[in-house]
């Protein structure tokens, strides 16, 4: 079945990959065909050393505030020779501070292109972080190119690559996190001949991502997602049931940062396919 040609609402947090989109419907975008090397300046943070970088990171989520990220991110860069053994963790942090970045678009770019830059030295030095390591040079990389039809279109192949490797060695970072962006990724691509893009393969991704890890609300809501543009009406009911297990996975107090950007979506997903859903559950202390 080939992926669905309407428009996609793409959620915050993997808007990595918008440039689908963009490469088959807009015109006029900058066209470049390499990624940015100038790195954003960081705040210096001198009682910060790799070990409290090891500690802290084991924390590292959602709420985490903007300056420890910050903090971790400069010790390591200043890190003699470059820290291969946190090379999960920098690349990572280089996402998670990108990914922060809606309003400005050139510090977006700019850690996200430092984030594949790690990724690749780690690839290149042998890390011991294979799956991970690909995970983060994915989505650091659709970040990177979110906005230049040019070098998205000239790296699809070596994202999609990257997510299938990580697939393959850590389906379970992130709570999922490689199924879900991977089937994100075949739901919003056009599909063959002009692109990877394959509906029931998303479905299938994206349907593992649920059974395995059914705490994470955006695999049950990309899920929902797939289910109603590739079988619309067929799938009604399901699609309804996802949104409803999407709201009760939520409402944990974990997903405090991104409750209201997910809740909008949810809402979104529920007009496009006339689904009224019972009110959302309050947030779980």
């Amino acid at each position: 079945m080939e992926a669905s040609t309407k428009k996609v609402s793409v959620p915050a947090l993997v808007a990595v990959f918008a440039w689908l989109l963009a490469a088959l419907l807009l015109s006029g975008c900058p066209f470049t065909l390499s990624l940015p090397r100038e790195m954003v300046n960081l705040s210096t943070c001198p009682d910060w050393d790799v070990d409290r970088v090891s500690q802290e990171a084991q924390t590292f989520g959602l709420a985490t505030e903007t300056a420890t990220l910050e903090c971790a991110l400069a010790v390591l860069r200043a890190a003699t020779p470059a820290p291969v053994h946190q090379s999960a963790t920098v690349t990572r942090v280089c996402f998670m501070l990108a990914n922060r970045e809606s309003n400005n678009q050139d510090r977006r770019e700019r850690l996200a292109a430092e984030g594949v830059r790690w990724a690749e030295i780690a690839l290149a030095e042998g890390t011991q972080d294979t799956g991970a390591v690909h995970y983060y040079l994915a989505v650091n990389l659709g970040l990177a190119v979110v906005n230049h039809v040019g070098l998205a279109v000239k790296n699809l192949g070596r994202i999609a690559k990257a997510l299938k490797i990580s697939v393959a060695l850590t389906p379970s970072l992130e709570q999922g996190g490689p199924l879900r962006v991977l089937g994100l990724l075949y739901l919003m691509a056009p599909p063959w001949p002009q692109g990877i893009g394959d509906g029931d393969r998303a479905i299938e991704l994206l349907a593992s991502a649920v059974k395995q890890h059914p705490d994470h609300p955006q695999n049950h809501l990309f899920y929902a997602r797939a289910l109603w543009e590739v079988e619309e009406e067929d799938a009604l009911d399901q699609v309804e049931a996802q949104l409803n297990l999407t709201r009760v996975s939520l409402a944990h107090q974990n997903w405090d940062p991104v409750r209201k950007d997910w809740d909008l979506e949810i809402l979104e997903l529920a007009n496009d396919a006339e689904i009224v859903l019972a009110p959302a559950p309050g947030p779980q202390k």
